[in-house]
């Protein structure tokens, strides 16, 4: 009976596996495949405790709130000094006048600025072009005007801040002549040049 009663459990919790699969797809666009899979199972037995018997995704918030511990430190909002030396370090050396880099998923514009920021860093006496791309329209056409929290500025990204008329901070114009935000899905074909950095996360 006992063996009984555990299969059963066993049984259920597959089939509320199967349908939290079905729903970050759906709400999401997240597809669970082997390279994810032993974290959503691991997020699963998590979000039972968290849950109780009320695991099933509703909305997007729910679906948000299942994926909210998978995604990268920082994405969606401005990177710490910590987290941008720590790209710093990983970019490899590279000599070239121009450096084209590929940021595909770059969502409302934040980790794009913050990676032109530690390229020019990186990279002082290179010409940095990013494509920085989304399928949100709305998020790449507000991107090239994004503000930036006065708190933020003063921080690392002090050096490339200009002050507006109105006492807010946005980027140089440096920085900003140095990133293209586009409309592009990338499961489609994509026409770039010859890229030197691919930096992409959470997509």
């Amino acid at each position: 009976a006992a063996a009984e009663k555990t299969s059963a459990g066993n049984d259920k919790s597959a089939q509320e596996l199967k349908f939290i699969a079905e729903s970050l797809k759906n709400y999401r666009k997240f597809s669970v495949s082997p390279l994810n899979e032993s974290w959503v199972n691991s997020r699963f037995t998590s979000w039972q405790k968290e849950r109780g018997g009320n695991t099933q995704l509703q909305n997007e918030t729910d679906a948000d709130d299942f994926l909210k511990p998978f995604w990268s430190p920082y994405s969606g909002t401005w990177w710490t000094k910590e987290y941008a030396d720590d790209v710093y370090k990983l970019l490899p050396d590279n000599t070239a006048k121009q450096i084209s880099v590929w940021n595909p998923g770059c969502g409302k514009g934040q980790e794009t600025y913050s990676l032109a920021c530690v390229l020019h860093n990186r990279y002082p006496g290179s010409k940095i072009r990013i494509y920085a791309q989304d399928i949100d329209l709305l998020n790449v056409s507000n991107a090239p005007l994004l503000s930036v929290p006065a708190e933020t500025a003063a921080g690392w990204f002090a050096p490339f801040m200009t002050k507006k008329a109105n006492g807010e901070y946005t980027f140089t114009q440096e920085i900003k002549d140095s990133i293209m935000f586009e409309y592009h899905d990338c499961v489609n074909t994509n026409a770039l040049p010859v890229i030197d950095l691919i930096f992409a996360r959470d997509i």
